[in-house]
């Protein structure tokens, strides 16, 4: 639970975080990493990353810049399922980009980005092209033309995303009942937001050879799909310039894990990561950019929820119930929360559905949500700042690495044939997990998601399908048809809270 004392200690770390340099040359020679569907075919840092590349690979075993090695580093340190899975990743990306700059001889080389929002093929340099190509990696069973999903790459998809309203909520979460900020929590399972089980697994998973396992940093598409996550975690920041960053996730230390050029130290702190131009970098700036006004006292509730889901909801029950909680600023808080045992699993040939059940129609606590006209300004919107949010826990994932679940709700008509652009579908759930590897050391076996409704709830709302007291919330796997058993997810447990 975010106390008091938490938000003023987060302030202040994050205002110090934001002059901090990570070496005494870090933020003097700042560049600008750019989308590489805008490179022409000779463009300077495609051709400095090609090079870069290829003098990696070349590079022996024994060199910690060797290509394997780099790679190996994903492998054996990176964090998922977890709060500092962002944070991680862009160390480890300026770590590879000060890397490339040496070895191609480009000093100002930035790392260019995939922005599959924008473009949801492969990016041409890196498809196969009849000659040798570096930057083409084996991905069998991906055709090098084809498109990413609409459903988890639609702008409406970065716009949920973006309107996160705490970092916990944005960024994925912390693990359950972490107490310090020691190296023993920073691969301890937490709780996955979209960004990660959405865009984020399902390119990995999608894309198949070497992306499907943790030592994906083998394809040169790796360091841009991170980029791309990097870049919309900058946007993020950007839209919450007043966010307050817990301790607890400022304090971890990513001690010896990454090299860079002469053997030069890098062993930051996640408050020293937090200013991108620290780092020698930024991205093109956003156009239009508006930063996000939003309620504090929403922001309190959400962290709130997030605390309550992570020392466990107790026997809350299936029907919606008020829970009177602390807040910072306005004292004890009520807010609704409803939890299923489910223990099931469910596959590609029914869907699973689980009702919580609220003391009058779902519609009557929803506020306007739904009914505000599009133009209004935010101070306007009052009780619009509803926020309805689930959580699904204890998953276990599916063996075949290629399936996803479709999250809907309220589909009393749901099937392995509706689509996702029915009004009633929420998200994906995408799974990127090494079973070549035997796993991800320290996230044990099970994973969790935390899914935003809301937008959905608005929609499904105004087609007047919640006039009844149950929220259902309903699992749709998609997966080979040949192999069921293959598709298979079990669920432990869902929760849900109305805000």
């Amino acid at each position: 639970m975010v106390t008091r004392r938490a938000f003023v200690q987060g302030g202040i770390a994050l205002a110090l975080a934001s002059a901090s340099r990570v070496s005494p040359a870090a933020g003097q020679n700042v560049v600008i990493r750019r989308s590489v569907t805008q490179f022409d075919p000779a463009d300077p840092d495609l051709e400095a990353y090609r090079v870069a590349v290829a003098a990696m690979q070349g590079l022996p075993d024994s060199d910690p810049r060797n290509w394997s090695r780099m790679a190996r580093i994903h492998l054996d340190h990176c964090p998922h399922t977890n709060w500092y899975f962002l944070p991680w990743h862009r160390a480890y990306l300026y770590s590879f980009e000060q890397i490339c700059r040496e070895l191609s001889g480009k000093k100002d080389f930035a790392l260019p980005y995939w922005d599959w929002f924008i473009d949801r093929q492969l990016p041409v340099p890196f498809r196969p092209n009849g000659s040798t190509n570096v930057l083409d990696h084996a991905r069998p069973g991906f055709s090098g033309n084809a498109s990413l999903p609409e459903s988890t790459f639609a702008q409406s998809v970065l716009t949920r995303i973006l309107g996160a309203a705490t970092f916990e909520e944005f960024g994925s979460q912390r693990p359950s009942g972490q107490t310090s900020s020691g190296p023993e929590w920073l691969r301890q399972s937490g709780t996955m937001t979209e960004l990660e089980f959405g865009p984020h697994n399902s390119v990995h998973s999608i894309l198949r050879g070497d992306m499907v396992t943790f030592m994906s940093p083998l394809d040169p598409i790796f360091w841009l799909h991170h980029c791309n996550i990097d870049r919309i975690w900058t946007l993020w920041s950007r839209a919450h310039p007043a966010a307050v960053l817990d301790p607890l996730f400022l304090e971890m230390k990513f001690d010896g894990q990454f090299p860079l050029p002469a053997g030069a130290p890098f062993n930051p702190q996640v408050k020293e990561l937090l200013n991108t131009e620290a780092l020698d970098y930024r991205y093109e700036p956003l156009a239009n950019f508006v930063a996000m006004a939003l309620d504090p006292k929403l922001i309190e509730r959400i962290s709130v929820w997030q605390g309550l889901t992570q020392v466990g909801l107790g026997d809350v029950g299936k029907q919606f119930q008020p829970i009177k909680v602390p807040t910072p600023s306005t004292g004890d808080r009520e807010i609704l929360v409803a939890a299923a045992n489910v223990e099931r699993k469910v596959d590609i040939t029914a869907p699973l559905s689980v009702p919580l059940v609220a003391p009058a129609p779902i519609d009557t606590l929803l506020g306007n949500l739904g009914f505000i006209q599009s133009g209004m300004p935010a101070p306007e919107l009052g009780a619009n700042n509803v926020r309805v949010l689930a959580k699904i826990s204890s998953i276990v994932p599916p063996h075949d690495q290629s399936t996803a679940v479709r999250v809907f709700i309220n589909c009393n008509y749901l099937s392995p044939e509706t689509p996702v652009t029915d009004p009633h579908f929420v998200t994906t759930i995408s799974f990127f997990e090494d079973t070549e590897h035997g796993g991800h050391a320290g996230m044990g076996n099970t994973r969790s998601v935390s899914i935003d409704l809301t937008s959905t709830l608005a929609t499904v709302r105004r087609n007047g399908d919640l006039g009844t007291d149950k929220l259902l919330i309903q699992l749709m796997p998609v997966g080979k048809a040949a192999d069921p058993a293959g598709t298979a997810v079990s669920v432990g447990s869902m929760s849900a809270v109305i805000l």
